[in-house]
């Protein structure tokens, strides 16, 4: 998924429009893969929050952590409230790991800060 998450960065036109016809019955590691990339890449933040928004459902565990990651990236510029909503109902799943993921609450906060 490494080596596709590159290729989103080099091309991230192409694969946005790539990734929205995306099949439903399509592996998580390809959505994970691909909001990552355009996580990295120089693209519209809101092509990032576009495909969290439409895959949400069928991320889970390591995908789902890899899409919240791909969001902290673009924390900078603000993420919506109906994905920071998303987040908050993820913070439970998070408790369990180390003491130094501190990326869930630390990105909720700062977001909210710069609203």
């Amino acid at each position: 998924s490494r080596a596709l998450a590159e290729q989103v960065k080099a091309e991230p036109e192409r694969f946005y429009n790539l990734v929205r016809e995306f099949p439903n019955d399509i592996s998580p590691y390809y959505i994970a893969a691909a909001i990552s990339g355009l996580s990295e890449a120089d693209a519209p933040a809101e092509w990032v929050f576009e495909l969290t928004r439409r895959h949400a459902g069928r991320l889970q565990g390591e995908h789902r952590r890899s899409a919240m990651w791909a969001l902290e990236k673009r924390a900078k510029v603000g993420v919506p409230d109906d994905l920071l909503v998303l987040l908050e109902d993820q913070l439970p799943h998070y408790e369990q790991l180390p003491a130094n993921n501190v990326f869930p609450k630390r990105m909720l906060l700062q977001t909210r800060d710069m609203q």
